[in-house]
C-alpha cells in the first residue's frame, strides 16, 4: 500500500457511493474492521497506523481493487478512475 491515506479516502468514497449497493455486499459484510478504520484515517482521528493497522486497511483496499478488477499496486487518485474499467466490463455483461 504506497498510501494509506490516500486508500483510505478512496475506502470512504467507495462506501458513500456503494454501501447499498448490493454487487457490493458481501465486500462491506467482510471488511467490518478495514471500512471503519478508512473512517478514522480520514478524519485524522488516527495519528499513525501499526502494522496490525496498515494489514487490516491494505486487505480491505485489495478486496476492493478485486471487486473493480483493477490492480491494487497502481496510484489511483480517483474512485471515477478506478470504475472505468468495471462499469465498462458491465456494459459488455448485459449485451
Amino acid at each position: 500500500m504506497k498510501n494509506p491515506k490516500l486508500v483510505a479516502e478512496l475506502l470512504l468514497q467507495a462506501t458513500i457511493e456503494f454501501e447499498t449497493d448490493e454487487r457490493f455486499a458481501e465486500f462491506f459484510r467482510y471488511n467490518t474492521l478495514g471500512v471503519p478504520l478508512a473512517y478514522f484515517v480520514t478524519q485524522n482521528s488516527v495519528t499513525g497506523l501499526t502494522p496490525n493497522g496498515e494489514n487490516i486497511l491494505n486487505d480491505t483496499w485489495v478486496d476492493f481493487c478485486r471487486i473493480l478488477k483493477v490492480d491494487p499496486e497502481l496510484e489511483w487518485t480517483s474512485l471515477e478512475e478506478m470504475q472505468l474499467g468495471f462499469m465498462f466490463e458491465e456494459d459488455e455483461d448485459s449485451e
